[in-house]
């Protein structure tokens, strides 16, 4: 009997960035079908990101003849199969994927301007990045998002800023709340410093501050707030197995941590410190081990077997899912600023408005200093002024736009 050989979908990704798919204040999901296919034809994610695997996700490849391409929605994954002797229909592994094989992705800044239009914070990033994965026993997003859920409203200190994504709920959310202006309110009160919307149906789960991890570079070094000794600290990897990395403890004013992770392989390890010394101490990290030799935006970190069935690459029998994983970034909004000569002062439109590369906000209008009605034009992509951060009297985040005057 012939065998038959090729290079099935083991699994792909698909990524949607709402500045360029949305249109004006019109929504990608409430499009219909033939205006989604039209907005996708102008799509493409490369250019914005570079897709690539890790090293050692390009080994685990070659050991399992599979094969990496980037597309213009994302990237697919193949891997050598054969039919399924008793069910034509299904594909098996040539080489069985053990049920922990991660594959992992780097994806890289094509655009510098990216974080202008992206909902996502901007501030809080040193020594972190995003790690967008398949859900574990931690996450519990619902198929195909790689996203986790947002956090929900901590009250008491915590600041919020314009284009932060909260959710009523951490396990079963049905709100979408986006803020608005810089505030410390609680989003379910009435006011103007958070949007809402429901998180059903065909609203996707956006990247968010949640997605956002500690990474490691090799070597862990944590400051503390107490004096631990070695057999203090404990670090267990994804699947909670102890490993023994070399510990040093460095006193001082701010006793430091140092944990030798180098001979480890890339993923999420989380590290315990504990005293029982009186006053009792207990501290906890979760972060990110990533050996490569630049620090990417992102990482897409997905494992063959997932803590829900949907998102897993095979079947009970070994056969081939071919799973499609969806990402979204959700698009900033901010207060269109206008500054002209011939304004008495900046024009401010009341409300922050949607950025994207496709359409329009139309009956944008003023008068000028001479009476005279000025129409003004969509902001760029171009930096926003994110005064809010460091004025501590200003609540917004602005696209400027500058007029050219025509009396001059």
């Amino acid at each position: 009997m012939a065998l038959t050989i090729t290079f099935p979908i083991l699994f792909e990704v698909k990524i949607f960035h709402h500045y360029f798919l949305n249109r004006g204040e019109t929504a990608f999901e409430s499009m219909s079908a033939g205006e989604k296919a039209e907005m996708m034809l102008k799509y493409d994610v490369r250019d914005f990101f570079e897709i690539v695997p890790t090293s050692a996700c390009q080994k685990v490849l070659d050991d399992h003849h599979g094969v990496f391409r980037a597309t213009s929605q994302g990237f697919i994954v193949g891997i050598r199969a054969e039919k399924a002797e008793n069910n034509p229909g299904k594909w098996m592994p040539f080489h069985i994927l053990a049920p922990e094989q991660e594959f992992t992705f780097l994806l890289r800044m094509k655009d510098m301007n990216f974080l202008n239009y992206t909902a996502l914070p901007l501030v809080g990033n040193e020594g972190k990045m995003y790690v967008f994965r398949n859900p574990s026993g931690e996450s519990a997003q619902p198929f195909p998002q790689l996203a986790a859920y947002p956090p929900v409203y901590v009250n008491g200190g915590q600041v919020y800023y314009p284009g932060d994504i909260l959710v009523n709920d951490s396990l079963n959310p049905t709100t979408l709340y986006t803020a608005s202006l810089k505030n410390q309110i609680d989003p379910e009160s009435p006011g103007e410093a958070w949007t809402s919307g429901t998180l059903q149906g065909d609203v996707p789960v956006f990247a968010n501050v949640s997605d956002r991890h500690p990474v490691v570079r090799g070597i862990l070094r944590k400051r503390t707030e107490h004096v631990y000794k070695p057999e203090e600290v404990t670090i267990k990897d994804a699947g909670g197995n102890l490993i023994s990395p070399r510990i040093d403890i460095l006193n001082g004013d701010e006793p430091l941590v140092r944990a030798d992770m180098q001979d480890f392989p890339d993923g999420f390890y989380r590290a315990v410190f504990e005293s029982q010394q009186v006053p009792a101490h207990k501290e906890e990290l979760l972060f990110y081990l990533l050996r490569e030799r630049f620090s990417p935006f992102a990482v897409i970190n997905l494992a063959a077997e997932a803590g829900v069935a949907q998102y897993n690459m095979t079947g009970s029998d070994g056969s081939l899912r071919s799973p499609v994983y969806h990402l979204h970034f959700l698009n900033r909004r901010t207060h269109w600023r206008y500054v002209s000569h011939d304004f008495n002062e900046p024009f401010v439109t009341d409300n922050p408005l949607p950025l994207t590369r496709y359409g329009v906000i139309q009956n944008l209008t003023t008068k000028n200093k001479y009476n005279e009605d000025v129409e003004l034009p969509n902001p760029g992509k171009a930096p926003i002024k994110a005064e809010a951060l460091t004025d501590p009297d200003e609540d917004r985040f602005y696209s400027e736009v500058h007029i050219h005057s025509l009396k001059q």
